[in-house]
């Protein structure tokens, strides 16, 4: 967590923030997809994707000087701010289209087209800020720790469990990717110091100790996720539903 008490209550309102600007672009997205009928506006869903991208990019860029001045006194290191690639939101909305079309995947009723592309759009939109602080990081000599919402699932919470131990190279992405899901409420905070000196907050150490009980259940880490849902009642967003009698 923070080492001060502004520099947490930054991160927090900048995580909250930040969500409330994806459900704004999910919901005008699904007004203008409402509005039009069976066509599809994709010059206008575009352009709210990309107004809802640079304003997430910009509340990035206040957070990071904001918080870092309350953590070290000082905003010098440079932000580089995203740019919306416009091309490849396009795609990803063909994407969708093109599944509903062939009447494969999850995508059978226009409803769920709908629904896809309104989450698909808050997701590019919080991205954002996402990569403007993914940028940050790899200017920074800096560690960066995974931030949740308060129902994480088991894969946040578990890579929340780890603390700051993610680079200015690895921060939140992964070999397949980045690694924040659709619908994902978390964002990243910076951290200086020695890994040892982290101190979980209490919700850290819930996920650290359920990830504790579920590696004792299971060899490696192939399951691990499985087991922490199963043991995660009240504790992940994704838990297993405890067995009724």
């Amino acid at each position: 967590m923070a080492d001060t008490r502004l520099g947490g209550m930054l991160t927090d309102n900048h995580r909250r923030s930040q969500v409330i600007l994806g459900s704004r672009v999910a919901d005008q997205t699904m007004q203008l997809l409402v509005n039009a009928g069976s066509g599809l506006p994709l010059e206008d869903l575009l352009t709210v994707q990309a107004a809802g991208h640079a304003e997430s990019a910009q509340m990035a860029v206040d957070y990071l000087q904001r918080f870092r001045q309350a953590e070290w006194g000082t905003d010098s290191l440079s932000v580089e701010l995203a740019s919306f690639d416009r091309d490849a939101a396009a795609r990803n909305l063909g994407d969708i289209l093109a599944q509903y079309g062939r009447g494969v995947g999850p995508f059978a009723t226009w409803e769920q087209v709908v629904a896809a592309i309104a989450s698909l759009a808050a997701n590019t939109a919080m991205w954002g800020g996402r990569s403007t602080i993914i940028k940050s990081a790899r200017r920074a000599r800096s560690s960066w720790r995974r931030v949740t919402d308060g129902d994480p699932c088991a894969f946040c919470a578990m890579l929340a469990s780890r603390g700051p131990v993610y680079s200015r190279n690895t921060v939140l992405t992964t070999k397949t990717g980045e690694s924040y899901h659709w619908h994902c409420g978390c964002s990243l905070e910076e951290f200086r110091g020695d890994w040892d000196d982290w101190v979980p907050s209490l919700q850290e150490q819930r996920f650290i100790d359920l990830y504790d009980r579920a590696s004792r259940q299971v060899h490696g880490t192939k399951d691990i996720l499985g087991t922490m849902r199963s043991l995660g009642q009240g504790i992940v967003g994704d838990a297993s539903k405890p067995p009724t009698d």
